[in-house]
């Protein structure tokens, strides 16, 4: 199976008292998998990305567009009807992404910065399965490293990003309890440490349990979900130049 991708974007950005900004560019995925009688399918792909960025007092100059590549190699495989496995591993390059600045302007606001080229390679791999005709469980895991390769911060972690992700989420049908329409599951992620953009403040990792009840009749369902049943106090990132930003509690 071939995929072949082309994209066309012309953006034009107006705003009184600021030189006008035209931008253009030509992007484009090729991707090819090949199925296998045994349900396992190996593929490879390659992208480009173009992201332009808008707003004021974003960047102290106008912001350059974001530019980006991916090669990527994975598999997705059914062993058996119900089980699903992906998986892959990935190399991305990105130029000119967007980062909180630690240093103030003349009128001392903190403009973000641009960095020279930034690279995150990681690998992700999947599971979902019907492990009974009532009992489903899905999860999940990610690594990722990245880093900035050029320009100001090279050789640091780029902020925000944690450099392990994972899950595990479960579903039951009551059946065996005479209650067929009723269906009850729960589930823990798990969010490692991140940085700040300069390697001076990491943000402590963090594991939040959710869950949910639902309902089903004909064509309705009532469900209630919950999340971060802990109510556990955690912080998502912190930034270099000294904000943080609190978690979402009990919802």
């Amino acid at each position: 199976l071939a995929t072949l991708g082309i994209r066309q974007d012309f953006v034009g950005n107006r705003v009184t008292g600021s030189p006008d900004e035209d931008t253009r560019a030509t992007t484009g995925r090729a991707s090819l998998m090949y199925e296998t009688p045994v349900g396992f399918n190996p593929y490879v792909t390659y992208a480009t990305s173009f992201n332009p960025v808008f707003g004021a007092n974003v960047c102290a100059d106008i912001c350059k567009a974001q530019r980006g590549e991916i090669y990527e190699v994975g598999f997705k495989y059914n062993p058996f009807p119900g089980t699903a496995i992906n998986g892959a591993i990935f190399d991305t390059v990105e130029k000119n992404r967007l980062a909180a600045g630690s240093v103030p302007d003349a009128n001392g606001f903190i403009a973000s910065i641009q960095t020279g080229q930034v690279r995150i390679r990681g690998a992700e791999l999947e599971v979902i399965t019907k492990v009974t005709p009532d009992l489903n469980l899905i999860g999940a895991y990610t690594y990722l490293d990245a880093k900035v390769e050029s320009g100001d911060n090279a050789g640091k972690h780029i902020e925000t990003v944690p450099e392990q992700q994972a899950s595990l989420w479960g579903t039951y049908r009551l059946t065996a309890l005479g209650l067929r329409e009723v269906t009850i599951g729960s589930g823990v992620r798990y969010i490692g440490v991140s940085w700040d953009g300069t390697d001076t403040l990491q943000t402590p990792d963090y594991t939040l349990f959710d869950a949910m009840i639902k309902y089903e009749t004909g064509p309705w369902r009532l469900q209630i979900n919950a999340t971060n049943l802990t109510d556990k106090r955690h912080m998502t990132t912190c930034l270099a130049r000294g904000d943080c930003f609190p978690g979402m509690g009990r919802t």
